[in-house]
């Protein structure tokens, strides 16, 4: 399980750009732990359907799907039930039932280095107490507050994201199917998925026209077709907030300094270092 610090920052209260989806209507859910600050704990959906943060453990229970629409309103699905989290008028949080209205609908702040969740119903903050208690009693954003979001993948499975150079650019599908690092865009050309074929093997489809990132036998990267065969095949490793990307030949993906990307050997270092971003 990874930490992720740039998660959800595509619409995050302070973004002020709209970047909706290359694809019409939300993107599919990032399958995620809520870890409060605080205590350290995750936050689950308890027998009583409702949200409490009483260990660390990161099972069943605390799974969480995150389904978000292009205005930046978030919802937050138990995987153990189905259900969403809701807040009512007195702050009391609970998964219910499968409804995506306004009880619903939260927003995620990010401020000074910290997320908050914020209901769009009552506009109070979600918090943990010292015992594990979970509601939204009010507008503060201290440390009850004080959240983290957790992976349950090295990578985003099924959302939208983008892959960010050392450099600052950012991997694109160029117009002949060529994987590239021209700029730091995030649009059409630039935005990926990546889809978990087993535990631990990875591909990355370009939203400009569902063709997978493959590396051929010399190292050349593209998006050349929508196979899932060993050229499409990529094993993660994440050192910090990097990741690196790890070919079927054994060689780590790379952006040089001019924008080529290629797998041209087995080094881990600047070049190879690549960051998710939404």
């Amino acid at each position: 399980t990874n930490r992720f610090d740039s998660y959800l920052s595509r619409f995050v209260s302070m973004s002020t750009t709209d970047k909706k989806d290359p694809k019409k209507g939300p993107a599919p859910s990032h399958k995620v732990f809520i870890v409060s600050k605080h205590t350290g704990n995750v936050i689950q959906n308890n027998a009583d359907h409702k949200p409490q943060a009483a260990n660390k453990n990161k099972e069943a229970w605390e799974e969480m799907a995150f389904e978000y629409e292009s205005n930046g309103v978030v919802f937050i699905k138990s995987l153990k039930t189905g259900n969403y989290l809701q807040c009512d008028e007195g702050g009391n949080c609970k998964f219910a039932n499968k409804n995506k209205m306004l009880w619903e609908s939260w927003k995620v702040i990010q401020e000074n280095g910290h997320y908050f969740l914020q209901s769009m119903h009552t506009k109070n903050i979600l918090q943990v107490s010292p015992e594990g208690h979970v509601k939204a009693a009010n507008a503060n954003r201290d440390l009850w507050e004080q959240l983290d979001f957790h992976f349950a993948t090295p990578v985003p499975v099924g959302g939208t994201c983008y892959l960010k150079s050392a450099h600052g650019n950012v991997i694109q599908n160029g117009g002949d199917g060529k994987a590239v690092a021209a700029n730091a865009n995030k649009g059409p050309w630039e935005a990926v998925q990546f889809k978990e074929l087993k535990e631990g093997t990875f591909v990355i489809k370009s939203m400009k026209d569902e063709n997978n990132l493959q590396c051929d036998n010399n190292g050349s990267c593209q998006f050349a077709n929508k196979n899932e065969g060993p050229w499409e095949c990529f094993k993660i490793q994440k050192k910090g907030n990097h990741i690196f990307l790890v070919a079927h030949t054994g060689n780590v993906v790379q952006v040089t300094d001019k924008g080529v990307v290629r797998a041209a050997n087995k080094n881990m270092e600047k070049w190879e270092q690549l960051s998710i971003e939404f």
